[in-house]
């Protein structure tokens, strides 16, 4: 996230993807992710974490409940979804061969139906 980031520019959409490794990272993806709310409060995000490494939905949905207070905007909507992946096969940075098991994805969408 560094120190001075640049703004944010405005977007229809924004994704976040597989970066909740610690509560400074997921800190600062709360802050970025407001920031892009507050720019566009008509944008749709989407947040997933397979690995579940933080909780940061508590400090999410409070920084956008002060923000849409002091933008005076309506909250977003905010839908979460657990759900599992059978037989999922992926492979990482430390792993050689590709794995098949079941994964559990927590996904998030602010601002959009997650049907």
């Amino acid at each position: 996230m560094g120190n001075d980031p640049l703004p944010l520019p405005s977007a229809d959409l924004l994704v976040i993807a597989d970066v909740l490794y610690n509560e400074q990272l997921a800190s600062g993806v709360v802050q970025r992710l407001v920031e892009g709310w507050k720019r566009n409060p008509n944008v749709k995000i989407l947040v997933t974490d397979s690995q579940r490494f933080v909780d940061f939905f508590k400090e999410l949905k409070e920084k956008l409940e002060e923000a849409s207070v002091l933008q005076n905007l309506p909250m977003p909507t905010i839908d979460f979804v657990e759900e599992t992946l059978n037989s999922f096969t992926g492979s990482g940075v430390c792993i050689d061969d590709d794995q098949t098991y079941d994964v559990k994805v927590r996904t998030i969408w602010i601002g959009a139906d997650s049907t």
